[in-house]
Protein backbone atom coordinates (compact mmCIF):
# COMPACT_ATOMS: atom_id res chain seq x y z
CA UNK A 1 0.00 0.00 0.00
CA UNK A 2 1.59 3.16 -1.02
CA UNK A 3 2.26 5.79 2.30
CA UNK A 4 0.14 8.48 0.56
CA UNK A 5 -3.17 6.27 0.85
CA UNK A 6 -2.56 5.44 4.40
CA UNK A 7 -4.09 7.11 7.69
CA UNK A 8 -1.44 7.95 10.11
CA UNK A 9 -1.75 5.30 12.16
CA UNK A 10 -0.96 2.95 9.25
CA UNK A 11 1.90 4.90 8.20
CA UNK A 12 4.59 3.56 9.43
CA UNK A 13 3.70 -0.16 7.60
CA UNK A 14 4.68 2.33 4.84
CA UNK A 15 8.08 1.51 4.55
CA UNK A 16 7.32 -2.77 5.02
CA UNK A 17 5.69 -1.88 1.38
CA UNK A 18 8.99 0.06 0.53
CA UNK A 19 11.47 -2.94 1.41
CA UNK A 20 9.55 -5.61 0.12
CA UNK A 21 8.71 -3.68 -3.63
CA UNK A 22 12.56 -2.97 -3.27
CA UNK A 23 13.37 -7.21 -3.25
CA UNK A 24 11.18 -7.87 -5.57
CA UNK A 25 11.86 -4.89 -8.35
CA UNK A 26 16.10 -5.84 -7.44
CA UNK A 27 14.76 -9.68 -8.38
CA UNK A 28 13.21 -8.88 -11.58
CA UNK A 29 15.72 -6.52 -12.75
CA UNK A 30 18.32 -9.25 -12.17
CA UNK A 31 16.13 -12.15 -14.04
CA UNK A 32 16.30 -8.87 -16.81
CA UNK A 33 20.21 -8.55 -16.54
CA UNK A 34 20.39 -12.29 -16.43
CA UNK A 35 18.35 -13.09 -19.65
CA UNK A 36 20.24 -10.67 -21.70
CA UNK A 37 23.42 -12.30 -20.37
CA UNK A 38 22.87 -15.63 -21.35
CA UNK A 39 21.56 -13.81 -25.28
CA UNK A 40 24.78 -12.79 -25.34
CA UNK A 41 27.14 -15.23 -24.50
CA UNK A 42 27.71 -13.79 -20.73
CA UNK A 43 27.49 -15.76 -17.67
CA UNK A 44 26.65 -13.33 -15.24
CA UNK A 45 23.70 -15.78 -14.08
CA UNK A 46 26.22 -17.55 -11.89
CA UNK A 47 26.68 -14.30 -10.31
CA UNK A 48 22.79 -13.55 -10.00
CA UNK A 49 20.68 -16.59 -9.81
CA UNK A 50 21.63 -17.73 -6.12
CA UNK A 51 20.82 -14.06 -4.92
CA UNK A 52 17.52 -13.51 -7.32
CA UNK A 53 16.33 -16.77 -5.00
CA UNK A 54 17.02 -15.14 -2.01
CA UNK A 55 15.92 -11.73 -2.57
CA UNK A 56 12.48 -13.71 -3.93
CA UNK A 57 11.94 -15.59 -0.90
CA UNK A 58 12.75 -12.24 1.57
CA UNK A 59 10.38 -10.30 -0.40
CA UNK A 60 7.81 -12.84 0.25
CA UNK A 61 8.37 -13.14 4.04
CA UNK A 62 8.40 -9.31 4.09
CA UNK A 63 4.73 -8.89 2.09
CA UNK A 64 3.23 -11.72 4.44
CA UNK A 65 4.58 -9.97 7.90
CA UNK A 66 3.17 -6.70 6.43
CA UNK A 67 -0.23 -8.26 5.59
CA UNK A 68 -0.50 -9.82 8.89
CA UNK A 69 0.13 -5.84 10.57
CA UNK A 70 -2.30 -5.24 8.71
CA UNK A 71 -4.78 -7.58 9.15
CA UNK A 72 -3.95 -7.86 13.12
CA UNK A 73 -4.58 -3.98 13.99
CA UNK A 74 -4.23 -4.72 18.14
CA UNK A 75 -0.53 -5.80 16.82
CA UNK A 76 0.57 -2.89 15.12
CA UNK A 77 3.03 -1.36 17.37
CA UNK A 78 4.46 -4.35 17.88
CA UNK A 79 6.55 -4.68 15.12
CA UNK A 80 9.69 -5.65 16.18
CA UNK A 81 8.25 -9.17 16.91
CA UNK A 82 10.39 -11.86 15.79
CA UNK A 83 8.28 -14.32 13.71
CA UNK A 84 10.58 -16.21 12.01
CA UNK A 85 11.50 -16.70 8.58
CA UNK A 86 8.92 -19.58 7.34
CA UNK A 87 7.15 -18.01 4.72
CA UNK A 88 4.88 -21.18 4.52
CA UNK A 89 4.11 -20.63 8.45
CA UNK A 90 3.92 -16.99 7.82
CA UNK A 91 1.33 -17.38 5.08
CA UNK A 92 -0.86 -19.61 7.06
CA UNK A 93 -0.94 -16.98 9.80
CA UNK A 94 -1.46 -14.36 7.07
CA UNK A 95 -4.80 -16.56 6.07
CA UNK A 96 -5.98 -17.11 9.59
CA UNK A 97 -5.55 -13.12 10.22
CA UNK A 98 -8.06 -12.04 7.26
CA UNK A 99 -11.77 -11.12 8.20
CA UNK A 100 -13.43 -12.46 5.15
CA UNK A 101 -17.18 -12.12 6.85
CA UNK A 102 -16.08 -8.24 7.93
CA UNK A 103 -14.69 -7.56 3.83
CA UNK A 104 -17.35 -8.94 2.12
CA UNK A 105 -20.22 -6.54 4.27
CA UNK A 106 -17.67 -3.45 3.87
CA UNK A 107 -17.55 -3.97 0.16
CA UNK A 108 -21.36 -4.73 -0.07
CA UNK A 109 -21.54 -1.48 1.21
CA UNK A 110 -18.88 0.24 -0.67
CA UNK A 111 -19.19 -0.81 -4.59
CA UNK A 112 -17.68 2.19 -5.89
CA UNK A 113 -14.49 2.23 -3.80
CA UNK A 114 -12.07 1.85 -6.52
CA UNK A 115 -9.32 0.08 -4.64
CA UNK A 116 -12.16 -3.04 -3.24
CA UNK A 117 -12.27 -6.30 -5.04
CA UNK A 118 -14.64 -9.22 -4.64
CA UNK A 119 -14.30 -11.59 -1.76
CA UNK A 120 -13.99 -14.29 -4.62
CA UNK A 121 -11.44 -12.96 -6.30
CA UNK A 122 -9.57 -12.17 -2.98
CA UNK A 123 -9.72 -15.94 -2.16
CA UNK A 124 -8.60 -16.80 -5.77
CA UNK A 125 -5.62 -14.68 -5.26
CA UNK A 126 -4.37 -16.05 -1.87
CA UNK A 127 -5.09 -19.50 -3.46
CA UNK A 128 -2.42 -18.47 -6.01
CA UNK A 129 -0.46 -16.82 -3.88
CA UNK A 130 -0.12 -20.13 -1.47
CA UNK A 131 1.01 -22.04 -4.35
CA UNK A 132 4.17 -19.45 -5.36
CA UNK A 133 5.02 -20.02 -1.31
CA UNK A 134 5.06 -23.62 -1.38
CA UNK A 135 7.41 -23.75 -4.83
CA UNK A 136 9.70 -21.19 -3.31
CA UNK A 137 9.38 -22.90 0.24
CA UNK A 138 10.24 -26.19 -1.19
CA UNK A 139 12.18 -25.08 -3.88
CA UNK A 140 10.68 -27.45 -5.96
CA UNK A 141 12.26 -25.84 -9.39
CA UNK A 142 15.73 -27.04 -7.91
CA UNK A 143 15.09 -30.58 -7.81
CA UNK A 144 16.00 -31.32 -11.04
CA UNK A 145 18.63 -29.05 -11.22
CA UNK A 146 20.11 -30.36 -8.06
CA UNK A 147 19.53 -34.21 -9.78
CA UNK A 148 23.23 -35.59 -7.88
CA UNK A 149 25.14 -32.58 -7.39
CA UNK A 150 24.92 -32.38 -3.60
CA UNK A 151 26.82 -33.89 -0.81
CA UNK A 152 25.81 -35.38 2.29
CA UNK A 153 27.22 -34.96 6.12
CA UNK A 154 26.19 -36.42 9.16
CA UNK A 155 28.55 -35.35 11.35
CA UNK A 156 26.40 -36.00 14.78
CA UNK A 157 25.22 -39.95 13.64
CA UNK A 158 21.54 -38.80 13.27
CA UNK A 159 20.74 -39.68 9.80
CA UNK A 160 18.88 -43.18 10.81
CA UNK A 161 18.17 -42.08 14.89
CA UNK A 162 14.69 -40.49 13.92
CA UNK A 163 12.45 -39.66 10.89
CA UNK A 164 13.39 -35.79 11.35
CA UNK A 165 17.36 -34.87 11.94
CA UNK A 166 19.99 -32.66 11.76
CA UNK A 167 21.48 -34.51 8.31
CA UNK A 168 23.39 -31.24 6.74
CA UNK A 169 22.64 -32.08 2.83
CA UNK A 170 25.41 -29.54 0.63
CA UNK A 171 24.64 -28.07 -2.83
CA UNK A 172 27.14 -28.39 -5.21
CA UNK A 173 26.30 -24.93 -6.68
CA UNK A 174 28.10 -24.24 -9.34
CA UNK A 175 27.38 -27.52 -11.04
CA UNK A 176 23.65 -26.79 -10.43
CA UNK A 177 24.34 -23.14 -11.77
CA UNK A 178 25.50 -24.74 -15.03
CA UNK A 179 22.29 -25.98 -15.28
CA UNK A 180 20.17 -23.16 -15.76
CA UNK A 181 18.33 -21.85 -18.69
CA UNK A 182 16.73 -18.82 -20.49
CA UNK A 183 13.47 -20.58 -19.89
CA UNK A 184 14.43 -20.96 -16.34
CA UNK A 185 14.81 -17.75 -15.59
CA UNK A 186 11.98 -16.34 -17.26
CA UNK A 187 9.55 -18.88 -15.38
CA UNK A 188 11.17 -17.02 -12.34
CA UNK A 189 10.61 -13.44 -13.94
CA UNK A 190 6.78 -14.35 -14.40
CA UNK A 191 6.97 -15.50 -10.82
CA UNK A 192 8.08 -12.41 -9.56
CA UNK A 193 4.90 -10.53 -11.71
CA UNK A 194 2.48 -12.85 -9.91
CA UNK A 195 4.01 -12.41 -6.71
CA UNK A 196 2.79 -9.04 -7.02
CA UNK A 197 -0.51 -10.09 -6.39
CA UNK A 198 0.31 -9.69 -2.70
CA UNK A 199 -0.20 -5.84 -3.14
CA UNK A 200 -3.63 -6.19 -4.47
CA UNK A 201 -4.24 -8.28 -0.56
CA UNK A 202 -2.52 -5.46 0.78
CA UNK A 203 -4.29 -2.90 -0.63
CA UNK A 204 -7.52 -4.65 -0.44
CA UNK A 205 -7.36 -5.39 3.32
CA UNK A 206 -5.49 -2.54 4.71
CA UNK A 207 -8.19 -0.20 2.65
CA UNK A 208 -10.98 -2.28 4.59
CA UNK A 209 -8.98 -2.17 8.29
CA UNK A 210 -8.69 1.67 7.79
CA UNK A 211 -12.68 1.99 7.32
CA UNK A 212 -14.53 -1.09 8.87
CA UNK A 213 -15.67 1.24 11.75
CA UNK A 214 -17.82 3.12 8.91
CA UNK A 215 -19.88 -0.26 8.92
CA UNK A 216 -23.47 -0.28 9.83
CA UNK A 217 -24.22 -2.80 11.82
Amino acid sequence: MESNQLTKEFRPLGEWHIFGMGYLLISETACEEMIKSVADGKMIKNDLYIPTIYNIKHAIEIFEKLIILIADDKNLLNQNKDWGHDIKTLFARLKSKIDFKGMAKYYTCNPSDQYLTDIPLIEKTIDECSNLVDKYYHLSFLIEKIGTDFIVEDGINDAFRYPQNNLLIKPKYQKILEKITINDIEQIKNDIIELKKFLKLELSIGIYIMNKGTIQN
